[in-house]
């Protein structure tokens, strides 16, 4: 109990050091105190932006059949690098001056649920679009030549090179077009992360002359 100030005018020199001694001990206690557990929710905060945000990587593209359709879908192989989940994981097919809507593949309905959540050091591979809805969109946008293959790369894979090697004896004409997979996802702290990631179309361009070819 503190004393009055007449008390105080009274005491001795050493009983007021000690007063105060005793204020300024319980201020510290109590700054220590708020310390400790603000120190707590900023190295939680740290912790999680650190280890658990999640880190989305396109690991792979390609054609694949999904159970239930017929045709091809160009398929995003997807890998979290994160102890994180990506939570609400979205992602989006960008072609610029495109607005047709993309059919889904008949599994696709899983991966458009709006909780849909990719795990901590989880793969999993992720249908964008069908092979002849991605045909038909780049020939209207007057890309010509047959498709080839796809990769993450402008360049094309020495497994492609090798077959129009063996087929035009080194004779031959390509091209690559550049699509963007648009990803969304959020972390453990609600935090939105968005990414565009570049994916590439390889056509051959060989002997086709003026007209589009697709096959």
């Amino acid at each position: 109990m503190l004393p009055t100030i007449k008390q105080y005018k009274k005491w001795s020199l050493p009983s007021k050091y000690s007063l105060w001694g005793y204020i300024i001990g319980i201020l510290g206690l109590a700054l220590t105190i708020y310390s400790m557990f603000l120190g707590k929710d900023s190295a939680f905060e740290d912790l999680v932006k650190k280890d658990y945000q999640p880190k989305i990587i396109i690991q792979n593209v390609l054609f694949e059949k999904w159970v239930g359709d017929n045709d091809e879908f160009l398929t995003a192989e997807i890998y979290n690098d994160s102890k994180g989940s990506a939570l609400n994981f979205k992602m989006e097919l960008l072609i610029p001056g495109v607005n047709q809507k993309i059919i889904p593949t008949n599994t696709s309905s899983v991966f458009a649920q709006k909780n849909f959540s990719i795990k901590s050091q989880q793969e999993i591979g992720i249908p964008v679009i069908s092979l002849g809805q991605l045909k038909q969109i780049l020939k209207e946008k007057g890309v010509k030549g047959s498709l080839i293959g796809v990769g993450l790369t402008p360049s094309l894979p020495k497994l492609i090179t090798d077959k129009l090697e063996n087929k035009y004896r080194g004779n031959y004409t390509t091209t690559s077009v550049s699509i963007g997979l648009g990803l969304s996802y959020k972390g453990m702290n609600s935090e939105l992360y968005k990414s565009i990631n570049l994916v590439h179309v390889y056509f051959d361009e060989t002997g086709i002359g003026s007209s589009t070819i697709f096959k």
